[in-house]
């Protein structure tokens, strides 16, 4: 269940979040601009992640791959419903997961609670541009911690929200527990995907946390379930030795749900026909 988590928050922080420009109130959150929400229920993905966990030398001590099955079960006012469905490969072995029910707000609060939300004008240079950007700082309690978060929003800018910046800090003592900046760095960046090229975003994300630190080069397209395509990264432990490394690519992704005999289970090859024949996202 940590692996789900940490692959949800990686595909929100990534794929932004970002209010209705057709609503007044800067507390509504726009499902059509959420890397999930945008689409219709039973909307897919297959993503499989290598990681390599490094001994003191540098060297590579162990590798294992994970394949991750996200589901789009519903879409709400404010929140959405996935199923995630996780298969690891370690040692020779295949160890298949209990499909997990997660619910998540839109801004990545628990389901029910309602952020305070302040808002204002600013910009960012992105390629040399300066882009108006509505900025939003939205705060909501998790369990023991406060998170704030600062977005940038640019609404005719895909990916749209262009920077994000979270804090979160214990309830108890005011600690900060871990501090997160997603930067987008170039748009319109051509991806292959499957027989396509698609018009991607480039963003950079870097995690500091208690451990040490994340950081996460990803692209992702608003035309993919779950936005992220691709993506390599590498955590650093609190004396700055690099100890993990991980590199995530899109493997299959469907907008329709697919037929309950779906052939090879969760670990099928990609399938061409597929990919090759032309979808519709609404």
């Amino acid at each position: 269940m940590q692996l789900v988590r940490r692959w949800l928050w990686l595909a929100a922080a990534l794929g932004g979040l970002v209010p209705s420009p057709a609503t007044a109130e800067p507390t509504l959150v726009a499902a059509e601009h959420h890397p999930w929400g945008c689409f219709r229920p039973g909307a897919w993905r297959v993503t499989r992640m290598t990681t390599e966990t490094l001994g003191e030398n540098g060297e590579v001590a162990s590798t294992n791959a994970t394949e991750i099955r996200t589901t789009l079960q519903s879409v709400g006012e404010r929140e959405l419903t996935l199923q995630v469905e996780v298969t690891v490969e370690a040692a020779g072995r295949r160890i298949d997961g209990d499909p997990q029910i997660v619910r998540q707000g839109f801004h990545g609060e628990s389901p029910g609670s309602t952020p305070a939300v302040t808002a204002s004008e600013g910009e960012v240079l992105l390629e040399g541009q300066r882009i108006a950007c509505h900025v939003l700082e939205l705060a909501f309690d998790l369990p023991g911690a406060r998170t704030v978060t600062k977005i940038h929003y640019a609404p005719e800018t895909p990916p749209y929200v262009l920077r994000r910046e979270s804090v979160i800090t214990d309830n108890d003592d005011g600690a900060k527990l871990s501090e997160t900046t997603m930067t987008v760095h170039a748009t319109e960046m051509p991806f292959r995907v499957g027989a396509e090229i698609k018009p991607a975003s480039l963003s950079r994300l870097v995690q500091t946390h208690g451990k040490g630190t994340t950081t996460t080069w990803s692209f992702s397209s608003v035309e993919i379930p779950g936005g992220v395509i691709h993506h390599t990264s590498k955590d650093r432990n609190a004396e700055g030795r690099t100890v993990r490394r991980n590199v995530l690519e899109l493997v299959d992704f469907g907008y329709e749900p697919e037929p309950e005999s779906r052939p090879g289970g969760l670990l099928r090859r990609l399938r061409n026909s597929l990919w090759e024949r032309p979808v519709n996202r609404f």
